[in-house]
This record gives C-alpha cells, sequence and structure tokens, in this order.
C-alpha cells in the first residue's frame, strides 16, 4: 500500500535522496558533443501529446530503430509522440540523439516546454553536456531553446513516488504569472550559486521577465508542493538531520507567501494528516484524526492571519480528497466516493471491494485505494476498479452521468476475458531500487477521455478513447475505441503522461449567480457562477446573518473552479480546536452576494443575488 510504502522511502531517502549522479557507469552513451542546434521541435497547435517509455531491453531497441516505418520522421528520440483527430501521428522532437521526453506542458498558446527525463541514463549523460533539462518548443516551428540552464526537472514518476499522495499534482504547476516546478539537485550542474539545490527544490519561473528563484529551504529535500492561485506555495518534505537511528525527519506543511522569502510552518501538520489538497484560491483541506473522531481541515492564511475552520466528518476512513470539474469536492474511501462540500453522509458511488477483502496487497498493486480512482467532471464520474472474477485481474471502466445517477460498463472483459481484455497502466518502475510509483495517467479533452491499457491477449499497450457525450446509458456494451494508428509508435512501449492543446476559455459577457443549498445541511452552502471569478472581488462582496438577529454569521471559503464554498464557522479561530460551529437547526438566514462581484475580466453582476435557507 502507498501509505506503508511511504515508510520504507523515508528510509531509503536518508542515503538516496533523488540521487542522479549514481549512475550504471557500464552503460553505453554517444561520445559526440550536443548542443541546442542538433535538436529541432515538431509540435503542432492542434493536437495530443503523449510521450512513452521503453518496456523492453535497449539492444531490442535498436533493432526496432532499423526497422521503422519509412513514413515517420527520422529521429532518434522516440518517446515525445504528436497525433490529432484527422489520424496524423508524428514524433515531436528531430534529433540524432536518443533523448528521452518525460513530459509536455503548454505555456502559452505559442509554445511548451519538453521536460527531459533524468532517470533515463543516456538523456542524462547528453543533459550534462548540455547543461539544460528543460527546453522550449514553439507551435508550428522547429526553433528550441534552453527553459531554464542548470537546474535538472524531477520526473513525473519519481515526483508522485515520493509525493506520497494518491491524486498527486504535476512537478510543474502553473498559472497565468509564474510556472511552478519541482527539481533534482543540481550537484552535476552548473548553476547560479542561488539556484544550486542538495536535495530537491521548488522554483518559480516568471513568465514575463523570465527570472527564476529558488523557493524552498536549503535544509529540505522537497517531497511535494502545491502552488495556489494567488501565487502562495505550500511544500513539504526531509530535514538534512535525522533522528537518531539514522531515519529521516519529515516536516509539517511549510508556507511561503506570495513568491516572497516569508515562510512559516503550519502547526501539528508534520504527521497524522491525508492527503493534503487546495482550494483555487489560497485555502487548504485535509483531513485529521483527533480522539477516534475524524475532521476535515480547511485553512487559510490572510494577510499575517492564519485562521482554520473543522467539519466534524462521520465518514470511515477518509483518506484523500477530489475536487469536481463540476464544483463539488469529494472524498475517496474505502468504502467508496462521498461529497464532502456540500457534506451529504451516503456514498455517491460505492466500492465493489474494499483493500480489506484482497488477501495480498500485490493484487492492489500496493496501492491504498487497491487500483480504485475516480475522475469528476461537468456531469460524468469515470471510475475504474480490478475485475477478481478472473486470474488476469482485468480492469473495468465505469461511467456514471450525474445528472440522471445512470452507470454504464464502458470496458469490461467478456466472461473467458479473451474479448476486450484490458488492464489499466497507473505504474512506472522508479530507477535501480526496483520501486514503483502509482498515479493516474488518464486524461481528459473536454469530454474525450483517454486511458493507457494493457491489451491481455494481444499483448501491448494500447490508448483507449471513450467519448463522453456520445455514450449510450441504455445499452449496456463496451463503448470505446482504440487510437489504432499510434500502434506503430507505442511498439513495445508503455504511456508515460498525455496532454492537449489548450485555448483560452473567454468568460460569458454575462455574468450570472446562484446560491444553493442542500436541506439539512448545516455544515455549508455554495454559490454556482458561469464565469470564472475575480476571487478577492466576490469574498468581499458577500454576507451571511441571522435574519431575526441581523447578527453576522462567520464563514471560510473554498474555491473548486467556478464554485465557491462557504464553511460556516461562527467562530473561525486561528487554532486546530476541533470544534465545530454551524448553523442552528431551525433558524432562518440571510445570504447576500453583492451585485459589485465580479468575474476575472471586470463583468459586475449588476444586482444583488439574495437567498433564505433554514437548515
Amino acid at each position: 500500500m502507498k501509505d506503508i510504502s511511504r515508510i520504507l522511502l523515508i528510509s531509503l531517502l536518508s542515503f538516496t535522496i533523488i540521487s542522479c549522479s549514481k549512475k550504471d557507469e557500464s552503460s553505453s552513451s554517444s561520445d559526440s558533443n550536443i548542443s541546442m542546434n542538433d535538436i529541432k521541435g515538431n509540435v503542432k497547435n492542434n493536437s495530443t501529446y503523449l510521450t512513452t517509455k521503453d518496456s523492453i531491453s535497449s539492444s531490442r531497441m535498436n533493432k526496432l530503430k532499423q526497422t521503422r516505418n519509412s513514413n515517420k520522421t527520422s529521429t532518434s528520440s522516440d518517446s515525445l509522440i504528436t497525433f490529432d483527430e484527422n489520424g496524423n501521428v508524428d514524433y515531436g522532437l528531430i534529433t540524432n540523439h536518443n533523448l528521452k521526453i518525460d513530459q509536455l506542458i503548454q505555456l502559452d498558446s505559442q509554445k511548451s516546454i519538453a521536460i527531459f527525463d533524468y532517470n533515463d541514463h543516456n538523456t542524462w549523460q547528453h543533459l550534462i553536456k548540455l547543461n539544460c533539462g528543460i527546453i522550449i518548443l514553439e507551435f508550428e516551428s522547429t526553433n528550441v531553446s534552453c527553459f531554464v540552464y542548470g537546474i535538472p526537472p524531477i520526473s513525473i514518476a519519481k515526483h508522485y513516488q515520493f509525493d506520497a499522495d494518491i491524486y498527486g499534482l504535476n512537478p510543474f504547476q502553473k498559472n497565468d504569472e509564474y510556472l511552478y516546478f519541482r527539481s533534482n539537485h543540481t550537484n552535476d550542474n552548473t548553476v547560479d550559486d542561488s539556484l544550486k539545490c542538495s536535495h530537491s527544490c521548488v522554483y518559480s519561473y516568471d513568465l514575463k521577465s523570465k527570472q527564476v528563484k529558488k523557493l524552498s529551504k536549503d535544509n529540505i529535500g522537497v517531497e511535494k508542493f502545491i502552488m495556489l492561485q494567488n501565487n502562495d506555495l505550500i511544500y513539504r518534505g526531509l530535514l538534512d538531520e535525522k533522528r537518531d537511528d539514522g531515519t529521516s525527519i519529515e516536516t509539517g506543511i511549510m508556507y511561503i507567501s506570495d513568491n516572497s522569502s516569508s515562510e512559516f510552518e503550519i502547526p501539528n501538520t508534520s504527521s497524522y494528516i491525508s492527503d493534503v489538497n487546495n482550494g483555487d484560491y489560497k485555502s487548504l483541506l485535509w483531513t485529521k484524526s483527533s480522539d477516534g473522531d475524524q475532521h476535515s481541515i480547511i485553512f487559510r492564511k490572510d494577510a499575517n492571519q492564519s485562521i482554520y475552520s473543522f467539519i466534524e466528518s462521520p465518514i470511515p476512513e477518509m483518506f484523500t480528497t477530489i475536487k469536481g470539474k463540476n464544483g463539488i469536492v469529494y472524498g475517496q474511501t474505502r468504502g467508496g466516493l462521498y461529497s464532502i462540500l456540500p457534506f451529504k453522509s451516503n456514498p455517491i458511488i460505492k466500492t465493489p471491494y474494499t483493500i480489506d477483502n484482497i488477501t495480498n496487497s500485490i493484487d492492489c498493486f500496493e496501492s491504498s485505494t487497491c487500483s480504485i480512482f475516480f475522475e469528476v467532471l461537468s456531469d460524468y464520474i469515470v471510475s475504474n476498479h480490478i475485475d477478481f472474477n478472473h486470474s488476469q485481474k482485468p480492469t473495468i471502466v465505469t461511467v456514471t452521468r450525474i445528472s440522471d445517477n445512470k452507470t454504464l460498463k464502458v470496458v469490461k472483459p467478456n466472461n473467458n476475458c479473451s474479448l476486450d481484455c484490458f488492464q489499466i497502466d497507473n505504474s512506472n518502475e522508479i530507477g535501480e531500487n526496483g520501486l514503483y510509483s502509482t498515479y493516474t495517467k488518464w486524461y481528459v479533452d473536454e469530454n474525450t477521455f483517454y486511458i493507457p491499457m494493457y491489451d491481455l491477449n494481444a499483448k501491448k499497450n494500447v490508448l483507449i478513447k471513450i467519448v463522453l457525450d456520445a455514450l449510450d446509458f441504455d445499452n449496456d456494451g463496451n463503448q470505446y475505441s482504440i487510437v489504432s494508428n499510434l500502434d506503430d509508435y507505442l511498439n513495445n512501449k508503455k504511456i508515460n503522461s498525455l496532454t492537449s492543446y489548450q485555448t483560452k476559455k473567454n468568460n460569458s459577457d454575462t455574468l450570472t449567480a446562484s446560491i444553493v443549498h442542500e436541506s439539512n445541511d448545516n455544515k455549508s452552502l455554495r454559490i454556482n457562477f458561469n464565469n470564472i471569478m475575480d476571487y478577492k472581488s466576490v469574498e468581499g462582496s458577500i454576507s451571511i446573518s441571522d435574519n431575526s438577529t441581523n447578527n453576522n454569521i462567520s464563514f471560510m471559503p473554498f474555491w473548486n473552479n467556478k464554485t465557491l464554498h462557504l464553511i460556516i464557522d461562527t467562530n473561525i479561530g486561528s487554532t486546530q480546536d476541533f470544534n465545530e460551529n454551524v448553523f442552528t437547526s431551525g433558524t432562518t438566514y440571510k445570504v447576500t452576494l453583492s451585485g459589485s462581484a465580479k468575474d476575472s475580466d471586470g463583468n459586475t453582476l449588476g444586482s444583488d443575488v439574495v437567498k433564505y435557507i433554514t437548515p
């Protein structure tokens, strides 16, 4: 299980903190020098991009390269692949050097960055000479330049391995102003003194000025980080100093305000808390047990004040939260998927089994979720689980339509697994230790869902495509397709990452808002908007009052997409006292959203939105 593996990893990390310098010296590499002039880009602005990892020996790969389809672009770097809806497929990097790409991140409408895979030995040797592990690729151009010199990026798989959260965030996170990213150590690279890193660090890259700054402390090896939309940063990791038994000491949650040097540690967060999630603006959310009870803790830092709010949760063993694209916040437990904001005591989806029913944790791929994952979209919940009725343990993919609660198994094997027999690929091997990193590799582009799978009958890796809006929920049959034009490119390879070109979605010219309160919910209410909002403007335009006394009621804001959740806390405090202060049942409250509230484009509501609620 991942939480058990984490204990082992902390001990291992004491001796091998994300080291790339100790490589197998017997491995072969090119003796030729490499420069930026040796690399050309080949990415389009209407494509989906995937990266791959070799799943066979290098000698076999060399043979495959000699027999490639002559229609492909000639390159020695075959790990970045681009494809579009018209069936066009090609390699995204053109070079005579065997360089492996870990992932592609879009920066803006004109360019993206390609992150090299430092776990690959040949790539690592080339990049030491190049002194650049992240390059800029321009759409519709072959131009390539170095994104930042001397800072080696961490791979997705290694980041998720040491991140340890079930739904880990990408090691590259951005908004319109900055890109924050996590690195390996810089011991083997040439880099400015101010940017040197002895373990694993978090850096900021100013998208306008192109200035790079190291944010994390020198004595902490970063394991996970989250970039907040107001440019605040939270991270946690391992200290340089050790315990008497030689094991590493884990930090609590470190908080850095607005890309500055101002930093503090959030108290009581060094142990016994669940995965940390974040609202789209300022707020953090995690779960902690106290005296046998479980509480969801919402933390927020406003100016120089730290404030906390608490939701008492009777949901058993909730170990992670999921932010749905529909604005709802969910909690995943061993028993299923629950709604946390707004709070509902019954599961939205029950899991078909729990890890307690499985005698061998290897059958669950060492995952505390037993390889059950959820993705919540606007009107769909996609989930997967293992079919233990077959010895091959294939994957079943299920889609639930939220609007009518209809459920459909879109990928499932037949009785003897001779048809539609796939296994989801949610893991990658990490380096020489044989450790595995479990994370979701699926990807959604609008309402098209892509899932990397292994075909257990054909013995090959495939990419499955599910068009959600085209599903017939009255037809209980497999409703997927395989992106077949990738077959020649995925030969003996496994998919490492998926992404696609994104255009910026514009706000509607007319701003609307609705206040929603679930019956019998005395913990929260929410405001749904049709546009991305100016968070600060909205929060300053809300009031909640007791309708009989006109006394104002305090609340904690938590943003998710275009939804603002208001967690009721009549006595918001600066300490973690686990006291829940909620609405009084039978009392009527007045909720007002001022017409001055505006969206991110400056459009205002124009008139107040008012709702009376009686929990």
